[in-house]
């Protein structure tokens, strides 16, 4: 028997088992790191006239790995040590 006011543990309270995630949803996440990937060797090397906008795959395939991986890597050092 519960006191007026009190509720019986688990009474109106959905348990799903797991916290929701205090960062947010992934895709809010996962979006700007890959923008910042695919824009990378744009940034570097197509704004400038290095590469035609019909090259772009090949500038995604071949020079985002390089280009994308050091601005991700540049991103998350700022953001871990409070600069970003």
């Amino acid at each position: 028997m519960t006191h007026a006011g009190q509720q019986q543990a688990g009474v109106g309270q959905a348990d799903h088992g797991e916290a929701p995630d205090p960062r947010g949803p992934v895709w809010r996440r996962l979006v700007p790191v890959v923008a910042l990937a695919l824009l990378a060797p744009w940034a570097a090397e197509c704004s400038w006239g290095g590469f035609a906008g019909t090259d772009m795959l090949l500038v995604v395939v071949v020079l985002a790995p390089m280009y994308g991986g050091a601005a991700i890597l540049i991103r998350e050092t700022a953001r871990r040590t409070g600069g970003g």
